[in-house]
């Protein structure tokens, strides 16, 4: 068979596979029995991730999930220490999202978290925060953190903080006290291949489904807890002919093939077409032929 009948032939056989954006599997869990706090669900969603529902911390649970959320309020044990299955979650490459709304009172508790054997954090309550300088979550998908939407004069803003300087190495904040941004009341940081973020606030009170949200809303929760799920868990963007650097005409025809829904004779004819011009397939082909027909 010439080289052309043998291209004709694969391409005829091609089986087209659209690459999409990875939306990751997104766990969320709720320590204590409290019906206050809100939809995490729906702030995954917004983040652009799948929700799954978590019942219990152990390996098996966390072995699907990209990130997990996990939040403490009412009478929830106050996450004192994360447990060796989310360590080695984290360490292993998920994201963890740890939002708590009480520690133990004093200023010398320590809280175990992945890769921190002892943080000391300071229990309190901030009614007005702000974004730390240069805070990532600033923007994103849910919409813009501002310090005039992170506020209202009923519940804490901050629950807690850590001093700026007991922050992990390369820890960022995101969210300090207005008065005092020594007092970090939110930060992230990397633990093996992992990233955590540990949150000290009332959010899950006052965002969407929070049992304050109608009482006493505070508008920037929803954006605050979408945009740090979607800064801990990026989603992988969509390829397209485009994103791959086709120009010209080998773009409009791999838009042809891979992007404008051709199917039979014609998607067989663009698939000839770039074959005899070029021998790399587009990004959405599959090269491996069928199997032989019964008899060959």
């Amino acid at each position: 068979m010439s080289g052309m009948a043998s291209a004709c032939a694969l391409g005829m056989a091609v089986m087209l596979a659209p690459m999409q954006g990875h939306a990751g599997n997104v766990g969320y869990f709720k320590d204590g029995s409290c019906s206050l706090s809100g939809d995490y669900a729906a702030r995954i969603t917004a983040a652009g991730h799948t929700p799954v529902a978590i019942g219990s911390l152990d390996a098996a649970s966390l072995a699907p999930l990209d990130g997990l959320v996990a939040v403490q309020g009412c009478n929830g044990s106050a996450f004192q220490a994360t447990n060796a299955a989310v360590n080695d979650a984290v360490a292993g490459g998920m994201a963890l999202f740890l939002e708590i709304q009480d520690i133990p009172a004093g200023s010398g508790v320590t809280l175990q978290l992945p890769g921190i054997a002892a943080l000391p954090v300071t229990d309190g309550c901030s009614l007005d925060a702000s974004l730390a300088a240069g805070s990532p979550i600033a923007n994103g998908p849910g919409g813009t953190v501002a310090n005039a939407n992170l506020d209202n004069p009923v519940l804490c803003s901050l629950t807690s903080w850590v001093n700026s300087s007991a922050l992990p190495s390369g820890g960022t904040p995101l969210l300090v006290d207005a008065t005092d941004p020594a007092k970090v009341g939110a930060f992230g940081y990397v633990h093996g291949n992992g990233r955590v973020v540990f949150s000290m606030d009332q959010f899950m009170y006052t965002m969407t489904g929070g049992g304050f949200h109608g009482a006493a809303p505070i508008a920037g929760s929803d954006a605050y807890i979408t945009n740090t799920i979607a800064w801990l868990v990026p989603s992988t963007p969509a390829v397209t002919c485009t994103s791959q650097g086709y120009t010209g005409t080998q773009l409009t025809w791999c838009q042809n093939i891979c992007e404008k829904g051709y199917t039979g004779a014609t998607l067989n004819m663009w698939i000839r077409r770039w074959l005899g011009r070029w021998h790399d397939l587009p990004y959405c082909a599959n090269t491996t032929p069928p199997p032989p027909p019964q008899g060959d």
